[in-house]
């Protein structure tokens, strides 16, 4: 097989056996969750129900959570994110290529911002479950996330400098996806929320899908990948401050002191 082939298998392997673990492993609910003891799994069956209780009058039915003011916002911001991660994932490579790199070094290089990501996504998610904080565990690492694309923009004579900023931003992005659908789902009822959930995703995807189209034409315009970077930090920052001007946070629940914290599940 030629190596790109290769690629895919490698990629995509580890992938398809970790499904088929999980289709084995894992349980829809709390009460089968067999690796959970007796008050763990009381702990938490009784924390998901006060959570749907808390949000039973919100989005009874799937038009209404789509043209909720607080959820059309969130999907704004959601895009703005969307648009960030893509602008970055399909430009880095070229970037670093364009200062001189080879394809070789630029592999190993470009480990380094996945790795920033890889440790900020543990970290944030950990955070925010241990403190039950959740609205600014998304606002400050888009924010970041915003200024590390911009540093990148301004600072690409330098690939030392460069490369740094791109880890902050990696950083900040990957910290917050997981902890945004923390915030769709803290306003939606059940009967809502699968097709709120979509709605959401769905413009986030077509972001995705736009942001590599206008990354490329501002490269070409402006003949150079400054602009891009600034705008997408721009837009970053834009989803940050759209997040904040949702409202959610009074959805949100409290955050919890140390006593009220949840147990640590083993």
């Amino acid at each position: 097989m030629a190596g790109w082939q290769w690629i895919f298998l490698v990629e995509g392997g580890p992938a398809v056996l970790l499904a088929l673990y999980a289709i084995g492993t894992l349980c829809d609910r709390p009460a089968k969750a067999t690796w959970l003891t007796a008050q763990e799994r009381t702990w938490l069956q009784q924390r998901l129900e006060q959570e749907a209780a808390g949000k039973s009058g919100h989005g009874k039915g799937v038009l209404h959570s789509i043209l909720n003011p607080t959820i059309l916002i969130l999907t704004l911001a959601y895009a703005a994110m969307a648009y960030g991660v893509y602008a970055l994932a399909f430009f880095m490579p070229l970037i670093v290529k364009s200062m001189g790199m080879s394809n070789t070094a630029i592999g190993y290089v470009l480990v380094l911002p996945n790795i920033c990501g890889s440790i900020g996504m543990i970290l944030c998610s950990r955070s925010s479950d241990q403190t039950g904080e959740r609205l600014w565990h998304v606002v400050l690492p888009v924010a970041l996330a915003g200024v590390g694309a911009m540093a990148a923009g301004i600072l690409l004579g330098n690939i030392y400098l460069t490369i740094a900023a791109f880890c902050v931003g990696t950083f900040g992005i990957a910290s917050s996806l997981p902890v945004f659908w923390n915030l769709p789902t803290a306003y939606l009822g059940a009967g809502a929320a699968a097709g709120g959930i979509a709605f959401v995703n769905s413009m986030g995807n077509i972001s995705g899908y736009v942001a590599p189209q206008v990354t490329g034409l501002l490269r070409d315009s402006s003949g150079g990948y400054t602009v891009p970077l600034v705008v997408a930090g721009g837009v970053l920052l834009t989803g940050a401050g759209l997040i904040l001007a949702s409202g959610i946070r009074k959805h949100l629940p409290r955050a919890a002191t140390p006593m009220e914290a949840a147990p640590v599940l083993h």
